[in-house]
């Protein structure tokens, strides 16, 4: 008998919109907490915060998104992703649930003002709109 694995997606928020990215991508979900700033001049990492004594930086997925500047709620959190056995964190303004996708369709240019490269697809849960984050494209641009 086989078994049909699908893939599982962390649903996060980022002001009003819905996003998603593969659970395998995720290595750690931390509440937010403070991040020490950095001399770099890149509107989009925000510093660095330090995890079990290792500096990990810090990008606003808002800010990258072309969204106005977070501010923190207790929702807040910092999606910790391995990418190349180096350690990266995003913020996002909630992570919503774990789901299951059944029809994820190619995006073209744009998903609403976003540049469509840093997806993988769109699909939708209950009417609403999920973008399908491609994280590799992500980390590259930012």
């Amino acid at each position: 008998m086989s078994i049909l694995l699908q893939e599982q997606y962390i649903e996060i928020v980022l002001g009003k919109a819905y996003y998603a990215l593969a659970t395998q991508e995720v290595d750690k979900i931390i509440k937010m907490q403070t991040i020490f700033d950095t001399p770099e001049d890149n509107s989009y990492l925000r510093g660095f915060i330090y995890l079990r004594e290792k500096a990990i930086p810090v990008i606003s997925l808002r800010t990258l998104f072309g969204m106005t500047e977070e501010v923190f709620t207790p929702a807040t959190r910092i999606i910790i992703h391995k990418h190349h056995r180096e350690s990266i964190g995003f913020i996002v303004d909630q992570v919503n649930k774990v789901s299951v996708y059944e029809n994820i369709q190619p995006v073209r240019d744009k998903l609403g003002t976003v540049k469509g490269t840093y997806f993988k697809g769109t699909t939708n849960r209950d009417g609403v709109p999920v973008g399908v984050l491609n994280m590799n494209e992500i980390v590259a641009h930012a």
